[in-house]
């Protein structure tokens, strides 16, 4: 009997070179890989990231490494801590940085540190139930504390963030 159902994909050509985007289920590109074992390289992910769907840019091998370095460039994957922006500070260790980077700055509790972050506009991000930001948006929290050593403007004063932002 001859195969009769159109529901399926054939897989007998199934792409195996080709740089890979691992998303969130609000369409957040979490990681960006690259590939010559097809899908099972993909599969392999889900031992230890969390992710909802994949997409693909087939590609021949010889551009794999600057289509991949292009795409972590561009979306700066939470997972791809290699990546130029990716680098990323747990927002539990962030009253610390602070006091290495400003050691005469006083103590933050985590909800100071929150407040900052949302009146920065900083997104943070979660991985196996840890928070994150990314080690570029922690530099417009570091810029924060040079504008207080430096020259104490209202909008950035410490005592704003916590009277100002105590609704947050």
């Amino acid at each position: 009997m001859l195969f009769e159902e159109t529901d399926f994909l054939d897989k007998t050509n199934e792409p195996t070179t080709f740089v890979y985007f691992l998303l969130n289920d609000i369409n957040e590109v979490l990681y960006v890989g690259q590939t010559t074992q097809g899908m099972s390289r993909v599969y392999q992910h889900k031992q230890n990231k969390k992710w909802s769907r994949v997409y693909i840019i087939i590609c021949e091998e010889k551009d794999l490494n600057r289509t991949e370095s292009f795409y972590i460039n561009k979306y700066e994957p939470i997972y791809n801590s290699a990546g130029l922006c990716g680098h990323r500070i747990k927002v539990c260790d962030i009253n610390k940085q602070l006091h290495i980077d400003f050691p005469t700055i006083c103590d933050f509790t985590p909800e100071d540190i929150h407040k900052m972050l949302y009146a920065k506009h900083i997104k943070t991000y979660y991985i196996e139930d840890i928070e994150y930001i990314l080690y570029k948006d922690y530099d417009q929290i570091f810029d924060v504390f040079l504008d207080i050593l430096h020259g104490d403007t209202q909008e950035d004063n410490i005592f704003y963030w916590r009277n100002n932002n105590a609704d947050k």
